[in-house]
């Protein structure tokens, strides 16, 4: 793929620069056909200044953003013989140096980006314009007196054409390769490896945060200022209608990844309290609900807020060691509204919130304006910190399990021995397990089932862990997630208590990444009598965007 921000040549009807060669012509705009999510200039050292990394993101688009850009990019089958192949070369000089430079007069590259490259080594964009080869060939066939047959190419007429892309979207680069996916010509993977570079349309701000996530850039809630931190899913419908309370606090806050959606707090949450920030509705039916006179967090926005929305919340508690955390979503709990962000379903299927929904009497929770009836909102409430109860599991296939006999065991990792460390744990077996870091710089764990599809795997990042159900050890156990992905101090201690179900088994893992980043945990766990499984299963990682991370896992009974 190419990408270009200046037009230098006058006259043939590409890009604004029209006033023949003189200084008004120096740095004229290309025909803009995509947005500029970002660069990250570690992927091409040579297009950058000696020593110069990290990330450059462009927000906003055209004049309030980066300006005009134009990308422009080709793909071929994996076969050989196929002729996008044989002749990509011929499509990347047309792409080029030809169609664009020559005859367009696009010139320059992204700061921090090759002009052309492959597109590991391309800036983020939403979308990319596409030309294929159609090629005519013709062969002579000879054969010779012993019956021998030859062929050559004596002739090819090359055309370079728009693409021809996946329901007839033609000259779009994301779906041409979903057209060769579909005949055969490239994998799925091979896609799949596409999708994070080309985002989409009104997709940036999404990529922006996952790329500042995996550099350690977080947005949202700080962990020294709150004891409880919470990220709910991403919003998932295109209009959502929402609030936020809690319960037992004796402070909240909430952000979110989207810069108009913010949140203020309103303390003795009641009725006629104003439910948005930018609408005059007011709220009724909160006296009979764990909301009653908790903090509400009101958002700015009543439903213009972006699809893939992340909101994280943050609490104190009043007394003792809990807070409820409730989502305010509009529908009546059964998950079928186009406003409720795909959290009624969400939350209550996959991170075990109850849901309280509208019986229609005038009581139940709403928001209206005036003395109408209003809309009818959905409470999702959850405890926090989470200590769940979770089904008995089958002692699992691998060493003895030795039971104590105790109903609570306290176990203490050594300390950590590494500048960084990523890391999850889990237990099998258990009614209840916390988790806490006992020495150096204090981060929480959130407490949940591990089940049986992607999980998220740290509180700070989008990362997942997938097949944990394919090891005897972690399927059916609770995952206790740290909300750090990797920058933990070296000398951290952390401590895992946990209460055994009944009289079966219970089973204590920790997984680590292989490396430098592993804590020295397979090594002092190893000389503390824990059975050292290595990466032996293969289908047990954290993913990175499409990249696996093998987990090394080490397992004790307890």
């Amino acid at each position: 793929m190419c990408c270009w921000p200046q037009d230098r040549q006058a006259g043939d009807n590409n890009g604004n620069c029209n006033q023949r060669y003189d200084n008004r012509c120096k740095d004229k705009d290309p025909a803009d056909n995509t947005d500029l999510c970002l660069v990250n200039m570690n992927r091409a050292p040579g297009s950058v200044p000696v020593g110069s990394d990290g990330i450059i993101v462009h927000e906003n688009d055209d004049g309030d953003g980066e300006g005009a850009i134009h990308c422009h990019g080709f793909a071929w089958s994996n076969n050989g013989n196929h002729a996008s192949n044989r002749y990509k070369a011929n499509n990347l000089f047309y792409v080029s140096m030809y169609d664009h430079m020559t005859q367009r007069g696009y010139v320059r590259n992204i700061h921090g980006s090759p002009m052309c490259a492959c597109l590991e080594q391309m800036p983020v964009v939403t979308r990319s314009d596409c030309t294929q080869i159609d090629v005519e060939e013709t062969f002579e066939i000879s054969v010779d007196t012993n019956g021998k047959a030859s062929a050559k190419l004596t002739s090819n007429d090359i055309d370079f054409n728009a693409c021809q892309g996946k329901n007839n979207n033609n000259n779009d680069l994301e779906a041409y390769v979903a057209r060769l996916v579909d005949e055969g010509h490239i994998t799925k993977k091979q896609q799949e490896s596409l999708e994070g570079i080309i985002v989409g349309n009104d997709n940036c701000p999404r990529a922006q945060e996952r790329y500042l996530a995996a550099a350690g850039i977080v947005r949202g809630i700080s962990t020294d200022k709150y004891d409880i931190v919470y990220e709910f899913p991403e919003v998932m419908t295109d209009e959502f209608v929402h609030g936020l309370c809690v319960a037992g606090a004796s402070q909240a806050a909430a952000s979110s990844s989207y810069d108009e959606l913010t949140y203020d707090a309103v303390s003795d949450f009641r009725a006629g309290v104003k439910a948005f920030g930018d609408r005059d509705y007011t709220y009724g039916g909160v006296l009979d609900t764990v909301c009653a006179d908790g903090i509400f967090l009101k958002p700015s926005r009543h439903k213009e807020i972006d699809r893939f929305t992340s909101i994280t919340i943050g609490a104190n508690p009043s007394s003792g060691a809990t807070v409820t955390v409730c989502a305010i979503v509009e529908g009546d709990g059964r998950g079928n509204n186009r406003r409720d962000g795909g959290w009624i379903n969400e939350l209550a299927e996959k991170y075990r919130f109850s849901v309280t929904s509208h019986d229609n009497s005038d009581s139940e929770l709403r928001y209206k304006l005036s003395n109408k009836r209003g809309v009818a909102m959905a409470l999702l409430c959850k405890e926090l910190p989470e200590m769940p109860t979770v089904s008995p599991t089958p002692r699992p296939t691998g060493p003895p399990v030795t039971i104590s006999g105790a109903p609570e065991v306290t176990f203490t990792f050594p300390a950590t021995a590494t500048k960084r460390f990523i890391h999850g744990i889990s237990v099998q077996g258990a009614s209840s397990v916390k988790a806490s870091v006992v020495r150096k710089k204090k981060f929480p764990y959130y407490v949940m089932p591990f089940g049986t599809g992607p999980i998220r795997a740290w509180g700070n990042r989008n990362y997942n862990i997938e097949g944990q159900d394919t090891t005897p050890y972690t399927t059916g156990a609770t995952y206790l997630k740290p909300h750090k992905h990797k920058k933990i101090d070296r000398g951290t201690v952390i401590e895992v208590v946990m209460e055994r179900e009944g009289n079966g088994a219970m089973v204590l893992c920790a997984f680590v990444e292989p490396g430098s980043q592993n804590g020295n945990w397979p090594q002092s766990l190893a000389k503390l009598g824990w059975t050292d499984h290595g990466t032996s299963y293969d289908e047990f990682y954290w993913k990175e965007g499409h990249k696996k991370h093998p987990w090394h896992l080490l397992c004790m009974p307890m």
